[in-house]
């Protein structure tokens, strides 16, 4: 309750704070306290722990009001109501923990039907007058409280010193304080239920038991019903589209675009009213705009997948317009956009991606002056509604614990009925930003920690998207993570790990990108980065090792059998199909007769294919302070 109202406080029009949050928890093992945190904004310090202070003293002498009460219990419940639906599913790694935490702290392991049970015989008795005693016996007065304050050396208001920061507490606490007033909310997201869409085909493929549903507005959904969770639906939605259409000044708006359901609400909705008329639910769901393409993603308990539906309906239809609420959040996030670039991991990345790319306008990370003057709802709003307002040729995979008639029914009532104007279509736009294709390494010095980041990139162009080159480069990753560990690590003991990513991309042009990332001490870059390259030139001309090469293929299989059943899985592997024009029926086994027929000399040529030694791109962070 207590985060709820900071959270209200953040939303002003002029917030004091930029976030805050409190809670009772762990100082150290075996003690608790009270703890209340504020991001400071650049108007300092002092309205910041005004606010922090005057929220902790109202909750303390007036307590949670009834509303507030009413909505912590349901939300508890519904925690305690999921872990025992979930409880023949639960994963070894929560069991590894609740060993853990019983180990070091006691902490008791009666299970999930123990404690669905113990929560439904106390909940109902725990009172107003309970939780405000507690809170009245936890939260420290004045005098009882210690305050500590982390800031940059340098920061565009004055800090003040232990003297000046005792006095700002004091005063803080000689605020008149009077009770919260509950602000009333609708009980429903939808005023009214909208009017199905109409459906044009409905196919079903047996073997893997997804049924795909058409529209008259263009959108589409694929339904995969499973047992693999008791109480878990997920969803994604995509479509070709994204930023890369708006000019470079657009873009904070187009990034924040997407956002505008957290920072200004939905329907009748604002940020902090949405999880009152959700209490008792476990569901979300987030717009997303990339370079390149529109997209959803969602999770709800099975009993809630109409609500999340109702959500996504909203963000298509109703994203609240609320200038003085984007206003404030422009005017808190602007400080730590500006000040972002003194962390030298950002600074490196902008670095790294501006000479990467030969400083092609779209490639710097760190935002302008002029992108952030030119922040403004007006122009976020109508990116969103570009967007969102029409969903022709989105398509929708829903996979999880849910009835299929009924997921049909809804689907057609909150999908099929979204607006769509079917003459426009979206597409990805190339914007011409393409890596170096010369080998080149760059030096960054940034910060005084005496540590260093090493980036290898190895990037190219392909002739068009290919499922099994994807894998063919997924199996390279993985040889490359055993070699890089064995001599990086294990014999020169220069790292604790190593990163390897790859990425094989359809758009906005068909390419791909082998990355490493090798934290290492200033002094041990060169000879790591050697030993990296040696491992990579092995690869290139013998290909992985008959020992190394069955390994990668059994734990790929045997990661597979689990992953298989896990509805992530399936969401991730729909779309990918279906973006890629290629038959569903075919993931269940499509990979493991790839793992069948593939060779050491495939990924030996491979691997002198994506491993160019003529394109590899160097990166160094190195600390200030580092010797030449």
């Amino acid at each position: 309750a207590l985060n709820q109202r900071l959270a209200e406080q953040a939303q002003q029009n002029q917030p004091p704070f930029i976030a805050a949050y409190s809670g009772i928890g762990g100082l150290v093992r075996g003690q608790e306290a009270y703890q209340g945190v504020a991001v400071i904004g650049d108007k300092g310090t002092e309205p910041a722990l005004a606010a922090l202070v005057l929220e902790s003293e109202r909750m303390r002498r007036f307590g949670v009001t009834q509303a507030e009460l009413d909505r912590a219990k349901s939300n508890l419940g519904k925690a305690y109501e999921q872990a025992f639906n979930e409880r023949d599913k639960t994963q070894s790694a929560a069991f590894a923990q609740a060993y853990i935490q019983h180990f070091l702290q006691q902490a008791p392991i009666p299970g999930a039907e123990f404690d669905l049970q113990y929560a439904n015989q106390l909940l109902p008795g725990i009172s107003l007058e309970d939780v405000n005693a507690y809170a009245a016996r936890w939260i420290p007065d004045n005098g009882k409280t210690l305050t500590a304050l982390i800031a940059p050396e340098k920061t565009d208001y004055p800090l003040p010193d232990a003297t000046a920061l005792t006095k700002q507490l004091s005063e803080a606490y000689t605020q008149p304080v009077t009770p919260y007033i509950e602000k009333a909310v609708a009980k429903q997201l939808l005023a009214q239920n909208p009017a199905p869409g109409r459906l044009l085909s409905s196919e079903l493929i047996p073997s893997i038991n997804l049924t795909t549903l058409t529209f008259a507005n263009g959108t589409r959904v694929l339904l995969k019903p499973t047992d693999f969770k008791n109480d878990e639906v997920l969803l994604t939605g995509f479509r070709d589209g994204g930023t890369n259409s708006y000019p470079i000044i657009d873009s904070l708006n187009a990034d924040f675009a997407a956002s505008l359901d957290g920072i200004t609400g939905l329907g009748a909705f604002t940020p902090n009213d949405l999880p009152k008329v959700l209490a008792g639910k476990s569901v979300s769901i987030n717009a997303g705009l990339t370079a390149s393409s529109d997209e959803f993603s969602g999770r709800a308990s099975a009993t809630d997948l109409e609500s999340m539906l109702q959500l996504l309906y909203l963000q298509f239809t109703d994203v609240r317009q609320d200038p003085a609420l984007f206003t404030a959040f422009s005017g808190k996030v602007k400080p730590l956009l500006a000040a972002s670039g003194n962390n030298p991991n950002t600074a490196f990345a902008d670095f790294y991606n501006r000479q990467l790319y030969a400083d092609h306008p779209r490639s710097g990370v760190l935002p302008t002056q002029a992108q952030m003057d030119a922040l403004s709802f007006d122009r976020a709003y109508a990116i969103n509604r570009e967007h969102f307002g029409n969903a022709n040729g989105f398509t929708f995979v829903l996979v999880g614990a849910f009835d299929l008639d009924k997921a049909k029914a809804l689907a057609t009532r909150y999908i099929g009925g979204l607006p769509s104007d079917v003459s426009k279509t979206f597409n990805a736009v190339d914007t011409g930003m393409r890596p170096i294709k010369t080998s080149r390494r760059v030096d960054f010095s940034k910060g005084s920690e005496p540590k260093s980041t090493t980036l290898l990139k190895y990037t190219g162009e392909i002739e068009h998207y290919d499922l099994a080159e994807d894998f063919k480069l997924y199996l390279l990753e993985e040889v490359l993570k055993i070699k890089l560990t064995e001599s990086l690590r294990e014999q020169l003991s220069g790292v604790y790990t190593v990163g390897v990513g790859s990425e094989y991309a359809r758009q906005p042009y068909p390419n791909y990108s082998i990355t490493l990332t090798i934290p290492s001490a200033p002094e041990n870059v060169d000879a790591l980065v050697a030993a990296a390259k040696k491992e990579i030139e092995t690869l290139r001309r013998q290909g992985p090792s008959p020992v190394d090469f069955a390994k990668v293929k059994q734990n790929y299989l045997t990661g597979l059998a689990i992953r298989q059943k896990e509805n992530s899985y399936w969401l991730g592997k729909l779309a990918q199909f279906d973006e890629n024009g290629m038959d569903p029926a075919l993931i269940p086994d499509y990979n493991r007769k790839l793992l069948a027929a593939m060779t050491i000399g495939d990924l030996q040529q491979a691997a002198a294919r994506y491993f160019d030694p003529q394109r590899v791109f160097e990166a160094v962070l190195k600390p200030e302070t580092a010797s030449p």
